[in-house]
């Protein structure tokens, strides 16, 4: 998880999966204990990364699908990074409220916070 952006945004970036297997090579011996800041260091990795993008490369620069269909760059980038963003999210909520989190509710998943509690009555 601590690479599952990074590798499709740098295929889309450089047009190769060259980086894939450093970036995966790194994560491999990651401790349980590390991972937010891995976390951490795959976001600020992918904003450079996003950052290097100009809107014409986005919207004509082409690149493909891990499957061969040809699409635009801001395209693969959606596809291959934000959507799977999203799922890994909403998987690890479905997790924990599977594990008996019954805390979690809806703006936990959506929004990434627990919403406020309106304030006690006071008599």
């Amino acid at each position: 998880m601590s690479t599952m952006a990074l590798v499709p945004a740098a295929f889309v970036r450089d047009g190769t999966w060259d980086e894939a297997e450093r970036l995966e090579k790194e994560s491999a011996g990651l401790d349980p204990k590390d991972f937010d800041a891995a976390m951490a260091r795959q976001e600020e990795a992918l904003l450079g990364i996003l950052a290097g993008f100009s809107d014409e490369d986005l919207l004509h620069g082409a690149t493909e699908m891990p499957w061969g269909t040809p699409c635009r760059k801001g395209e693969g980038l959606v596809n291959m990074v934000l959507k799977c963003l999203v799922a890994y999210r909403m998987q690890l909520f479905l997790y924990a409220k599977g594990a008996g989190n019954h805390d979690l509710g809806p703006a936990d998943c959506w929004v990434g916070v627990s919403p406020k509690k309106p304030p006690a009555a006071s008599s």
